[in-house]
C-alpha cells in the first residue's frame, strides 16, 4: 500500500471520529484474511500488505497513537485473521508521556512508510512500542496455510508404547501443530474415560495411568488445529500387563435392614427380579441378633415349568445357610416367583418393595406363625454361589 493512499483513506474516515471511552485499539490486516498466530516469520508466498490503523467504536483514526484529549483508555495491538483475535496491551508505563510510534523494523533499516517488506530485506517486520526512554514489541506474521483453514490434521503413526501392568504411553503424529486428545475405555466403541494435551505440536504424546493389570482398553486419538478443525483416528487397542484379579459373580443381596423388627416366623411370597445374570447354589438367612432366625424351606420358580426347592437340615454346621444342590441361574430382566418358610427370628425389611444392587424383591404376602397376614414383610436375605 502507497503511504499516500493510506493517509487519503485515513483522513476521509477521520472525519467520522467521535468522542468515547472505549479502548482504542491497533489493527493489523493482511487483505480481507484474518487469523490469529504465534509464528513469527511471514511466508514468502504472502504479498498483500498489511495495515495499521487505530480503530475507535465508530470511527478510523490514522494520523498516529496519540489518544484524543477526552479518551482516557488504553491502546492495544489487535491482529486479526480468519476465526480469532489476538491482543497485545501497549500500556505506558506511569512516568512516560510521550506516545507510542509504530514502525517497521528490519535486520539493517528502519521502514516508516508502511508494512511492505523492501526487496532486499529477509527480516520479519516487528510492531514496535516505542516511547522516548522505552521500548516494548511483539512479532507478528500470517501464514498462508491458516487463512480460510477448513482443513483437519492428518492422523498417523498411532502407537501404544510402554504397556505395564497400570500404564500405556500413547503416541502418534499430526502434519501440523494441534492438541493430543486420547479417549479410551474398557469396551470397543465406548470411551468413558480421556486425557488431554491443549499444547499444539505435530509428535504427540499421551501417558495413560490407573490402568487395571491384564486388561484390554480401546481408543482412539484427537487432534484439533489452531482453526479448529479436528481430526480422529480409528480404534486401536492393547492390553496392559499382568493377571486380572478375578471379578466376584454378583450376589442378590438384601442386605440387613437399618430396624429388622418386629420379626417372626412364617411363610413368604413374593417375587424377585434380578438386574443382571445371578448364579445361585446358596441362600443365606440374616438372623436377628442373638437369635436362631433362619429358612426352613425355599421354592423359586417362573412362569414355566421351571422350579428349584432346598431344605434346611436343622442347627448343625453352617445353619444359616440352605443348600439347591445343584447350582442355576436366574436370568437378568425375568421376574420369578419364591416362597420362604422362616423359622425363629430372622431380620425383615419392612416394605413391599426393595431394589437391591442386583436387582428387586417384592412381598405380596406373609404369614406369620400366628395367621395373621401381612404385605410388607420381605425376609432379609442373600442368593449367591458357593
Amino acid at each position: 500500500m502507497n503511504i499516500r493512499v493510506f493517509i487519503l483513506a485515513a483522513l476521509f474516515v477521520a472525519v467520522l471520529l467521535q468522542a468515547g471511552t472505549a479502548d482504542a485499539t491497533i489493527i493489523v490486516k493482511n487483505a480481507s484474511s484474518i487469523w490469529n498466530t504465534t509464528a513469527e516469520n511471514i511466508p514468502e508466498d504472502i504479498t498483500a500488505s498489511p495495515r495499521i490503523i487505530a480503530e475507535y467504536p465508530n470511527s478510523i483514526f490514522s494520523s498516529d497513537l496519540d489518544t484524543p484529549g477526552n479518551i482516557t483508555a488504553l491502546p492495544r495491538i489487535l491482529v486479526e485473521y480468519t476465526n480469532s483475535i489476538s491482543r497485545f496491551d501497549l500500556d505506558t508505563p506511569g512516568n512516560i508521556t510521550a506516545s507510542p510510534r509504530i514502525i517497521a523494523e528490519y535486520s539493517n533499516t528502519i521502514s516508516c512508510f508502511d508494512l511492505d517488506t523492501p526487496g532486499n530485506i529477509t527480516a520479519s517486520p516487528r510492531i514496535i512500542a516505542k516511547n522516548s526512554n522505552s521500548i516494548w514489541n511483539s512479532n507478528f506474521a500470517f501464514p498462508v496455510e491458516l487463512f480460510n483453514d477448513t482443513k483437519s490434521p492428518v492422523i498417523t503413526n498411532v502407537t501404544a508404547t510402554n504397556i505395564t501392568d497400570k500404564s500405556a504411553t500413547i503416541k502418534w503424529d499430526t502434519d501440523e501443530i494441534a492438541t493430543s486428545l486420547v479417549k479410551y475405555g474398557k469396551t470397543s466403541g465406548i470411551y468413558i474415560e480421556s486425557e488431554e494435551d491443549t499444547s499444539r505440536i505435530k509428535n504427540h504424546t499421551i501417558e495413560l495411568t490407573g490402568l487395571l493389570l491384564g486388561t484390554c482398553y480401546y481408543f482412539v486419538v484427537n487432534s484439533t488445529d489452531r482453526s479448529e478443525n479436528s481430526a480422529e483416528s480409528s480404534e486401536y487397542n492393547f492390553t496392559t500387563s499382568g493377571v486380572p484379579t478375578p471379578t466376584p459373580p454378583p450376589v442378590f443381596d438384601t442386605e440387613a435392614p437399618a430396624n429388622p423388627y418386629p420379626s417372626i416366623a412364617g411363610i413368604h411370597n413374593g417375587t424377585i427380579t434380578p438386574n443382571k445374570k445371578i448364579e445361585v447354589s446358596m441362600l443365606y438367612t440374616y438372623p436377628c441378633a442373638g437369635t436362631g432366625g433362619h429358612s426352613k424351606y425355599v421354592k423359586i420358580w417362573n412362569n414355566s415349568d421351571w422350579n428349584v426347592t432346598a431344605r434346611w437340615e436343622g442347627y448343625s454346621g453352617d445353619w444359616r445357610n440352605i443348600s439347591f444342590g445343584d447350582s442355576f441361574t436366574l436370568e437378568e430382566g425375568e421376574t420369578y416367583n419364591y416362597t420362604i418358610r422362616t423359622g425363629s427370628y430372622p431380620q425383615i425389611h419392612h416394605t413391599d418393595n426393595l431394589s437391591t444392587l442386583c436387582g428387586v424383591i417384592t412381598c405380596s404376602e406373609f404369614i406369620d406363625a400366628n395367621g395373621k397376614e401381612y404385605n410388607h414383610w420381605i425376609p432379609a436375605i442373600k442368593l449367591f454361589l458357593q
